[in-house]
């Protein structure tokens, strides 16, 4: 799905199915987070223990002193089994106390889920609730009900945090991108504060990913660095992007007033229905995309 100046360029596919949206409900997560720090419920710079976050084995004071900020970029410096990891996040698990919070830059669903639990803390609502009564009725959803499409997965041995698992249909998602393009802004109502749009998606940590597309991250986005390649079209800087397992990706580019959405059915009777394998396909994607938009130089 690609929309362009505020019209539908191209759109096909089951476009009113939700499906599990994998890790983009992290990008989602950022919006509600931002939210509650406008409205003064969370601070960037309060520590984790100021809300009671704890675990099994007892965090140590270095690692009860991560901030909300901290999590919002993947710096917490707790490295802790959680839910919904992949092999690759357990393989590349540092150290417990190798890397003081703020200090290091780690893909890590514990910072990701914490926020999610912490964020209930803070605001006495849950995750779900707060996302279709503060963002998807707002921006006009169709198809998302937060007591049909959500569910939370546990990891057995650490139980505290789950993951909390969204299925929003591509129409919808498409929705969210939107309100992400225009500021944070929908039909004369500032749903998500301009000034959060703009800080959470700035580059705040380089990545290992390889790839311009995943060069940067920001607060629970991916965020679009410079190409050395020369490949030609280049995504613009910028852009940034919304990433789950299996070939949910969908990227905004302020530069050219687009948003381009690509979903897939996980479910298990969809299976062998991945798209993307990894962040250098969604590139590849992108730049074929945009080569099909854009006029030949010189024309």
């Amino acid at each position: 799905m690609v929309v362009t100046g505020g019209k539908v360029v191209i759109a096909d596919g089951a476009l009113a199915k939700p499906m599990l949206i994998a890790s983009v409900r992290k990008s989602i997560m950022s919006a509600l987070i931002g939210q509650a720090i406008a409205e003064g419920k969370l601070a960037r710079t309060d520590p984790i223990a100021k809300f009671g976050i704890n675990e099994d084995s007892p965090l140590s004071d270095a690692e009860r002193s991560a901030t909300v900020r901290d999590l919002l970029m993947a710096r917490s410096g707790v490295y802790l089994p959680t839910a919904a990891e992949t092999a690759a996040m357990r393989a590349n698990r540092p150290a417990r106390g190798s890397h003081a919070p703020g200090s290091f830059w780690f893909y890590n669903n514990w910072d990701f889920n914490v926020l999610g639990n912490l964020y209930e803390r803070a605001t006495a609502k849950g995750d779900f609730i707060a996302f279709q009564r503060r963002i998807a009725e707002p921006i006009c959803m169709q198809d998302f009900d937060a007591y049909e499409n959500t569910w939370y997965s546990y990891n057995q041995g650490a139980p505290r945090f789950p993951a909390y698992h969204m299925a929003l249909s591509p129409r919808d998602l498409m929705r969210f991108g939107m309100l992400y393009l225009q500021k944070g802004r929908w039909a004369g109502q500032q749903v998500v504060p301009e000034a959060w749009v703009a800080e959470t998606t700035q580059p705040l940590s380089m990545t290992e990913a390889g790839v311009p597309v995943h060069g940067a991250y920001g607060y629970l986005w991916w965020i679009t660095t410079p190409d050395p390649s020369g490949i030609a079209p280049a995504i613009p800087p910028g852009s940034f992007t919304a990433s789950g397992s299996g070939g949910q990706e969908m990227t905004v580019i302020p530069a050219l007033d687009t948003v381009i959405l690509v979903r897939a059915d996980t479910t298990p009777d969809q299976k062998g229905a991945s798209i993307f394998k990894s962040a250098a396909e969604w590139q590849k994607f992108l730049q074929l995309t945009l080569a099909a938009r854009l006029p030949a130089k010189g024309n």
